[in-house]
């Protein structure tokens, strides 16, 4: 599994990856290691709108729309406890995720419009969260892509900002 260390929000759309051959990482993406499952959750939670909000709270936000992160303070992200989820659950996750990597998702700074994106958002929701979390999360999401550091000023996600979304 790979972990972006540098996230531009303004083009890129994955901030972790699960690969199916071992990779090593490098300047950009990081390795990381888990079994299978807990990869795929991973991945799901990482890529879902609570996962990349908490990633850019912990990330440097020097320059408008990107989020870098060093190696030491990867281990210090917040992050669920997903290897005390049920098994049934995190199979469930590693399913839904094989369905979901297939999908295209929008630059991470438009997550307020993209709904594969909102789809992965619900998978995390289900399995991590109460139901009435979803329209919080809705909310998270529109406040979070509207900061500045997220949208970098670009101009395609200023002007989806101004339609209404979800």
């Amino acid at each position: 599994m790979l972990y972006a260390r540098g996230m531009s929000w303004i083009s890129e759309s994955l901030l972790a990856a699960a690969t199916e051959e071992e990779v090593h990482g490098g300047r950009a993406w990081t390795t990381l290691k888990a079994g299978e499952m807990l990869q795929k959750a991973f991945s799901l939670w990482a890529n879902s709108t609570l996962g990349m909000i908490v990633h850019w709270t912990q990330g440097q936000r020097t320059q408008k729309g990107r989020s870098t992160t060093q190696i030491g303070a990867l281990k210090k992200i917040p992050c669920p406890d997903l290897a005390r989820l049920p098994l049934s659950q995190l199979e469930r996750a590693a399913r839904l995720f094989d369905e979901l990597a297939k999908i295209t998702l929008k630059p991470a700074c438009q997550a307020h419009c993209d709904e594969n994106r909102w789809r992965i958002d619900a998978v995390v929701c289900e399995t991590l969260f109460p139901p009435k979390a979803k329209k919080t999360i809705a909310q998270l999401r529109q406040l979070w892509c509207a900061e500045t550091s997220v949208h970098g000023d670009n101009k395609k996600a200023l002007r989806l900002l101004k339609k209404p979304s979800d």
